[in-house]
């Protein structure tokens, strides 16, 4: 009976020590992912997006606009705030966007936490796909990035250089008629929108050609820490994009064509859609909505604006709820 006891007590033994062998190769091969949200307003909505998105291997990096009041977000364990003494008042087409998204980047790497892939989404976005999906996505694609670089021959691109070429003062970015106005005179005068004269294009040394984009991107975290070691012991980078318009459209994309990660590159996951002769994007529709959730190529689409019309959301968590 003792050595049938103690073959049993062995066995048992090795069966845990199996079990927890199992559970630590588990724990070893799931990947882990990051969100940095940018949000300015409509809190009830962003607390939306974090429970929609929430699963144990997925933390969020908050930043909240210096402007915003009364914005409170959910407390979880893997919800982590910016301070107010990190979070930038963000002004339209400025450096600032760059700089609050910094902050985000410093947050999420500082926290030594292991992240395969992290992205980079707003408060206005939202997920069109299950957590499933997205994660079949990155681990399908590992060692991929995903991020727009548009076409050389692009006609946006060639427009968007213009945001480049020109020296733009801080008052510039005020969007008022009057400096609108004058904005508009300043591009004509200097070429066009789609040229620049020699005499007034920018001279730089900090690349030899600047790349463009959507400002939402989901990067590998080595990509991302290669980044801010460029950028680190290259500050004149940052100093070049401070008088860009609109630089969070090519400040990540110009980066990510100057890293080792050139050429894995495999587009932009987030759908928009322009309204005609406007700066802003046009609001998500529920007539949207079946189309968005059968996209192949699109894993989120923006803007939804609860507090305008919260239909599209609650169309979307409906029809997500039925995949899982």
């Amino acid at each position: 009976m003792r050595n049938n006891w103690q073959n049993y007590y062995c066995w048992g033994y090795d069966g845990i020590s199996l079990l927890q062998k199992i559970k630590d190769v588990k724990k070893e091969i799931e990947m882990k992912i990051a969100y940095l949200i940018l949000c300015h307003k409509n809190p009830i909505q962003v607390n939306m997006l974090i429970d929609q998105l929430t699963d144990e291997n997925v933390d969020f990096y908050i930043h909240v606009d210096a402007k915003a009041n009364h914005f409170v977000i959910n407390k979880k364990s893997n919800v982590f705030v910016l301070d107010k003494d990190e979070c930038v008042d963000i002004q339209w087409a400025s450096f600032s966007m760059i700089s609050a998204t910094l902050n985000l980047i410093r947050k999420c790497l500082l926290s030594k936490r292991e992240y395969e892939y992290i992205f980079l989404i707003s408060g206005q976005d939202f997920p069109i796909k299950t957590n499933r999906q997205i994660f079949n996505l990155l681990e399908t694609n590992k060692g991929k990035n995903f991020i727009e670089i548009l076409p050389k021959e692009s006609k946006r691109r060639k427009r968007y250089s213009k945001r480049i070429d020109l020296y733009y003062p801080k008052w510039m970015y005020n969007r008022s008629f009057s400096v609108r106005l004058v904005k508009r005179l300043y591009i004509y005068l200097t070429g066009g929108y789609f040229h620049t004269f020699r005499f007034f294009k920018r001279r730089s040394e900090v690349a030899k050609d600047f790349e463009f984009g959507s400002q939402w991107w989901c990067l590998q975290k080595e990509c991302l820490s290669w980044m801010m070691d460029y950028i680190n012991a290259h500050p004149s980078y940052v100093r070049f994009y401070k008088n860009s318009l609109t630089p969070d459209e090519s400040f990540f994309q110009t980066l990510f064509s100057m890293s080792p990660y050139i050429g894995t590159d495999m587009g932009k996951l987030t759908f928009l859609e322009w309204d005609k002769n406007r700066n802003n994007p046009r609001l998500i529709l529920e007539s949207d909505v079946d189309k968005l959730i059968k996209s192949k190529k699109f894993y989120f689409a923006r803007k939804f604006d609860n507090n305008n019309n919260p239909k599209p959301i609650n169309q979307i968590i409906d029809s997500l709820s039925r995949i899982q």
